[in-house]
């Protein structure tokens, strides 16, 4: 929201909702009786999303001109659910199979050999694969022998290349910094 409005940005209206809200209707229509021009969703990808964007459509929200914009409720394991009505949101996130470089290619290719029932690999297979990659990198800096205060000392700063891209764990804040 900060850097919304520094942007620019108007946020007219914030509402919670229960993250495993079965029916939005009463929501959507709050924001359509609130005239807005766009809304940021943000929920976990699953059915809950789903069901957020096929009531968005069903209530004409999208003809109406407003924009949905959202984070991994259209994850490419959603995405069949939700069919067509997935179309013109706008989506952020930090990984997507269809990432087009070298290492995301190595990964995906390797993916499919280890798991050929498995469409593509989604956000949390590749975080998994970096948490992995984290701890055998604090092993082979500290050895088979090391309490957690080491293990975190040894991760602050720990940079590298994803397939989602370059990551670092930042050094002060302890939060994993992606592009």
């Amino acid at each position: 929201k900060q850097a919304y409005e520094k942007a620019g940005g108007k946020v007219i209206a914030e509402m919670a909702m229960p993250l495993q809200t079965a029916d939005y209707s009463v929501y959507i229509q709050k924001i359509r009786d609130m005239k807005a021009g766009a809304v940021f969703f943000f929920a976990p990808t699953g059915p809950s999303g789903t069901s957020f964007i096929k009531t968005f459509h069903a209530m004409g929200m999208p003809a109406a001109g407003v924009k949905l914009i959202t984070t991994a409720v259209v994850d490419e394991m959603e995405l069949g659910n939700m069919g067509e009505q997935a179309l013109g949101t706008v989506s952020a996130w930090h990984y997507s199979p269809y990432l087009d470089t070298p290492a995301n290619r190595q990964f995906v290719a390797q993916w499919k050999k280890k798991y050929p029932q498995a469409l593509v690999p989604t956000f949390m297979d590749v975080a998994a694969y970096d948490g992995m990659h984290a701890i055998c990198d604090v092993v082979r800096k500290l050895g088979p022998k090391f309490d957690g205060d080491q293990a975190m000392a040894a991760l602050k700063g720990w940079r590298k290349t994803s397939a989602r891209g370059p990551i670092e764990i930042d050094a002060v804040e302890r939060d994993i910094v992606q592009n």
